[in-house]
């Protein structure tokens, strides 16, 4: 009788990883494809306070793409944490 196949199943914690896939970016951020690829290619405005004035200023999404498509679209954990904490800065 043969044996049954056993499998390796290996849960990785996106919170220890550096670099993060759109899917892990997307279950990271609690957020859709859309809004990722918007943040990446559109931006938020932000207002920046420039010499004491603020001044509006796009911020993009930082990411690392290797080939063609978007199948390998990385995005740095640490990048998507300071963008986050630059783009919904809530004024004190």
């Amino acid at each position: 009788m043969p044996r049954p196949k056993q499998t390796l199943q290996v849960i990785c914690d996106i919170n220890t990883k550096r670099y993060l896939s759109t899917k892990e970016a997307m279950a990271y951020l609690d957020v859709s494809a859309n809004t990722l690829e918007n943040w990446r290619t559109e931006g938020v405005m932000i207002k920046q306070n420039v010499a004491g004035r603020l001044k509006d200023k796009i911020l993009q999404l930082p990411y690392y793409k290797a080939g063609k498509g978007t199948s390998m679209i990385r995005y740095k954990r640490t990048e998507i944490d300071s963008f986050i904490e630059q783009a919904f800065k809530v004024a004190n």
